[in-house]
């Protein structure tokens, strides 16, 4: 009777662990997609994909430099500004879906992620919130332009 009892509580743990193991693994997955949408909607200029990257309180503030000024800013940024300056900022920029495009995921607690995306642009450090639908948007980026100014294909 003992040794069910604890094979019961053994197959339980362990199928807890493997629940929790498949459901970070799905997170992974989402964050990702929202990262990757939240770039790919700058370098095709598509609006659509800044709605599933980008709660609606998305707030955005960074710094840019060319290779001849320096550091200006801080440029801030809401939702609806990004959603309209995407379109506009693509067809200046057309950088495609294969521009450079690095994700570091370095969190992720239940309801909260932490990320860096390295993009044409420079540095974005991102913050992201798990939504009561399982999705996961982007309420938070600080960003700078490359320390050289120069951006990257």
């Amino acid at each position: 009777m003992k040794i069910k009892l604890l094979l019961t509580v053994v197959v339980m743990a362990f199928s807890a662990l493997s629940a929790t193991a498949d459901d970070k693994k799905a997170d992974k997955a989402k964050i990702t997609k929202a990262l990757e949408d939240y770039v790919l909607s700058w370098y095709l200029g598509d609006a659509g994909k800044i709605e599933s990257a980008l709660d609606k309180k998305l707030r955005k503030i960074g710094w840019s430099k060319s290779s001849k000024t320096d550091f200006r800013g801080p440029h801030h940024m809401n939702f609806e500004q990004a959603k309209d300056f995407a379109p506009k900022w693509y067809k200046t920029t057309k950088i495609g879906k294969d521009g450079h495009l690095k994700i570091k995921i370095f969190e992720i607690v239940d309801k909260v992620a932490t990320a860096k995306v390295e993009a044409y642009w420079g540095f974005d450090y991102v913050h992201l919130a798990k939504n009561e639908d399982g999705s996961w948007k982007i309420y938070n980026v600080i960003w700078q332009s490359w320390p050289d100014g120069k951006n990257k294909e």
